[in-house]
């Protein structure tokens, strides 16, 4: 049940849910009205004054929408308009009377159908320009929902809530699917995205579009909250939001290129007439006589004069050809064999869950050329339906190359066809390589990780710019749950059962990434459903790319992990959070060196071996409280039933003082850790602490996970630049000491107090470190960072904020709740400028102003200055 008044518009419900059964949508007050309206006539209503009533009624409506605040109804408000629209006709008119009926069908039509005021898409745009605002709806597909309720566990707004399922209550959906299949779609002008193929903006909003939102069609037997399903999803949409504006461009070029090399052809052959003949044309009107006049008969008069042109035969035919071959290329583009025009991508699906509920008949979900061979070949497929499918969009593109230089007049066919001899995918520009649909291999862990694993570094060797999407489960989840490379040490699943002898898994996880970066081919993305603005960013960079991509998307399976069925999201965050599954993206293209292409972006506590949370408890004497506690790998596999046979409870008349928590036993070395045993916090119904005891197993998982992530932050630099930065620092305030005592001295020079001492003003100065030397960390604990040019603070409206969540999941360093829960600016200094940005774009009120950085060494800092210029 959707409750409107509550609706911040965040996105989290469409975006994560798996069955396309939940989307968003934004229309301006006027497109409602007028769907009621076209429903109405539909249906066999009389709207006699309708059609314009509704205009008068839409000011009304409007200034309610202003006059209100965002958490009233707008059913009510629409009410008031309709009442107010009646009564404006002459009472006891026959206009009063036949309003009131039609307006009661009105009602009728509308129904139960929600609408919501809230801050991206009515309040903002009303103060930026009046009447701009939208109204927002969220609407549930009754054909597709399996109830699995993610969408209700992620809302944290009480906007969305369970209800018993009665076949009035079915009814009432069906009739709420029906009417939001008739709304247009969303403007473009709501589509809260910059620029999608930089990655610029709340990119998740490009599902509020239907045309990207609804081609991964659902109703599949898939498991409730697969979050394979969501990661699919979130990169068909991706693909069908950058595709789709750059076929309709390619088309209106066609169209231009055609209509352009018509003329051409005409004009060549009516040459030889000249118009401006006078004694000709007339001579040619006598000649006709009282007959009519034909362009026949003028060729014929005029030959009679004139020695008879000569039209080159293979010219013609060489032209004439050319036109064919774009009429037929954008029939291709605009209808083709399926009438849904030319498809937006392919895929070769690897055997396993994506393709058993990806092919269940008669809901395919991909309405494009899908394909299913053996578990291991996907990617080799992929290599070879590639050159084929280049080979296609390579003819297409010499017919448009070879009509452009046919008008400008550079057409020879001996050379264009020495040219294009050899033409394919290497040779393209840009423009024509990003309308070529992406070849994309998928599957699971099994089939790239394991036995097609061969296939898939052949394929990234290979330098051929095929994509590869795993959906990575960490386990063999199609056949059972068998254990898989890419499972954690410790995870109990078939074949790394637990026991006497046998722990669990005795393996470490296989890491995909750095695979990836040893191929030095490839762009690699590692991101989870919980992160869509970082993992829809990641798909655009690597399908921008003309480098091979694998994306290595963290995907929850509900029965294999042990979790609940609205889970899927919440254990994809604690992954993150507890350094089990890091985010990051690796790009060759970015410099010569690991550091350079290296991206660790989105990783809360980056500095730190494991991030701070809070976590809020009961006392034994019921009182609210909260403590910090760092969150290991421990703290994630304690929630999930594939690691719980690792931890047993202890007696609370147990606990006794060598029970450490886990987070302080990892930091202890192995002569600490003697007589110590490590137990990890966990909560029950009530809120109230208990201890459960840890076994080795997690304890040396949860070491390999902080090895790899200290490992990762190596590669990436970030030792280096945390040196770099305290070594700004130093320099810095060195710099304002400097000027502090010199300015001091001058003052007391001009007052007559005091003498320049400038031995004294030299001792203060401190030295500078040595070559190699490592500056002190102690001297710097308050110092600013370096002041390099006009610094600006950032801010927020803080009074405004709806509590989106979005910059406190951007950087939790940065930014807080304060006690109304409204978001503050908690250390402006707490994170990269590039997170200040980040965070006013995703900030759904945006009321977070980034300023201008004070320290403007980072690199690509000028970009992010331009970015944050229209949030100030």
């Amino acid at each position: 049940e959707f409750i409107p008044e509550n609706c911040t518009a965040c996105g989290d419900c469409y975006t994560v849910c798996p069955d396309t059964a939940i989307p968003g949508l934004v229309n301006e007050v006027g497109q409602v009205l007028d769907t009621v309206v076209k429903r109405m006539k539909k249906n066999g209503k009389s709207t006699e004054q309708l059609p314009r009533a509704v205009r008068k009624m839409e000011s009304t409506l409007r200034k309610n929408f202003v006059d209100a605040a965002e958490s009233e109804s707008v059913s009510d408000l629409f009410e008031a308009a309709i009442q107010a629209t009646i009564k404006a006709a002459p009472e006891g008119s026959d206009e009063r009377q036949q309003l009131t009926d039609e307006f009661a069908d009105f009602r009728e039509e509308l129904g139960s159908f929600q609408f919501s005021l809230t801050r991206p898409y009515f309040t903002t745009p009303e103060k930026k320009q009046a009447g701009s605002g939208g109204l927002f709806s969220i609407t549930i597909d009754p054909y597709t929902c399996k109830g699995c309720m993610e969408c209700v566990e992620v809302c944290s707004d009480d906007a969305l809530r369970p209800i018993k399922q009665t076949r009035e209550s079915v009814a009432d959906l069906r009739k709420n699917w029906d009417f939001w299949l008739d709304l247009p779609n969303t403007p473009e002008k709501y589509i809260r995205v910059d620029d999608l193929e930089k990655g610029i903006g709340a990119l998740e909003t490009i599902l509020l579009n239907k045309d990207a939102y609804l081609p991964f069609a659902s109703g599949d037997g898939s498991c409730l909250g697969c979050s394979e399903k969501t990661v699919v999803h979130l990169f068909v949409a991706t693909v069908e939001s950058l595709i789709q504006p750059r076929v309709k461009a390619h088309v209106a070029k066609l169209d231009d290129l055609i209509a352009r090399l018509k003329e051409h052809i005409r004009l060549e052959l009516a040459g030889a007439i000249d118009p401006g003949d006078v004694a000709e044309m007339a001579a040619v009107l006598s000649d006709a006589g009282d007959g009519e006049l034909t362009l026949a008969k003028i060729a014929d008069s005029v030959e009679k004069t004139h020695e008879a042109a000569l039209v080159d035969r293979d010219w013609l035919k060489a032209v004439t050809d050319l036109v064919a071959r774009l009429q037929d290329l954008r029939w291709r583009y605009e209808k083709g064999t399926t009438g849904n025009g030319r498809s937006t991508m392919g895929f070769l699906n690897a055997t396993g869950c994506t393709s058993v509920w990806g092919s269940t008949f008669p809901f395919n979900p991909y309405p494009f050329p899908w394909a299913n061979h053996l578990f291991q070949d996907p990617a080799s497929m992929a290599m070879g339906v590639f050159e084929g499918h280049m080979a296609k969009m390579a003819d297409g593109f010499k017919a448009v190359r070879m009509a452009e230089a046919l008008l400008e007049g550079k057409y020879d066919a001996d050379e264009q066809e020495e040219r294009y001899r050899y033409f394919d995918w290497q040779d393209f520009t840009d423009e024509e390589y990003h309308l070529c649909p992406p070849v994309v291999a998928v599957g699971g862990d099994g089939a790239m990780y394991d036995i097609g694993f061969q296939n898939l570094s052949r394929a990234l060797m290979s330098g051929k710019p095929i994509k590869v999407l795993v959906v990575d489960t960490q386990v063999y989840s199609n056949t059972g749950g068998q254990a898989c490379t890419s499972g954690f040490f410790g995870q109990i699943s078939d074949m790394a059962q637990y026991g006497n002898a046998i722990k669990g898994k005795e393996e470490v996880r296989k890491e995909m990434g750095l695979i990836a970066i040893a191929h030095r081919t490839t762009y690699f993305l590692q991101s989870t459903i919980a992160h869509a603005n970082h993992m829809i960013e990641g798909f655009v960079e690597g399908l921008m790319s003309r480098r091979p991509a694998l994306f290595n998307l963290y995907s929850s399976c509900q029965p294999e992990h042990g979790i609940g069925d609205d889970m899927s999201h919440h254990q994809a965050k604690l992954a993150v959070e507890s350094r089990a599954y890091p985010l990051f993206r690796y790009d060759p293209d970015r410099g010569p060196t690991v550091g350079e292409c290296l991206d660790l972006d989105g990783n809360p506590n980056p500095n730190l071996d494991w991030p701070v949370a809070k976590v809020d408890y009961v006392d034994d004497r019921g009182r609210a409280q909260t403590m910090e506690l760092s969150t290991t790998f421990v703290d994630f596999a304690v929630t999930e039933s594939r690691f719980r046979k690792h931890f047993r409870k202890i007696p609370r008349d147990s606990w006794n003082d060598n029970m450490v928590q886990v987070g302080e036993y990892l930091a202890l070395d192995e002569d600490d850790r003697e007589g110590k045993v490590p137990f990890v916090w966990a909560l029950d119904a009530k809120q109230k602490l208990s201890r459960l005891l840890v076994a080795q197993p997690m304890i040396d998982s949860a070491e390999e996970r902080r090895a790899f992530w200290i490992m990762l932050r190596d590669l990436g630099g970030a030792e280096e630049e945390a040196a770099d930065a305290n070594e700004v620092q130093i320099e810095s305030r060195v710099r304002q000491e400097v000027v502090q005592k010199l300015a001091s001295g001058l003052m007391g020079l001009v007052s007559g107090s005091q003498a320049l001492d400038m031995g004294a003003l030299l001792e203060a100065v401190p030295s500078t470190p040595a070559a190699g030397q490592k500056p002190q960390l102690a001297a710097v604990e308050t110092a600013a960072p370096a002041v390099e040019g006009d610094y600006m603070a950032p801010w927020i409206d803080t009074e405004e904020c709806t509590a989106c969540d979005e910059c406190i999941d951007i950087n939790p360093q940065i930014f807080a709740y304060n006690d109304d829960k409204k978001a503050v600016i908690k250390n402006p200094d707490g994170g990269p400028y590039r997170d200040l940005v980040k965070s006013a774009e995703k900030c759904t009120a945006e009321v977070i102003h980034p300023g201008l950085p004070r320290d403007r060494s980072a690199k690509d800092i000028d970009k992010w200055i331009k970015r944050g210029e229209k949030f100030n």
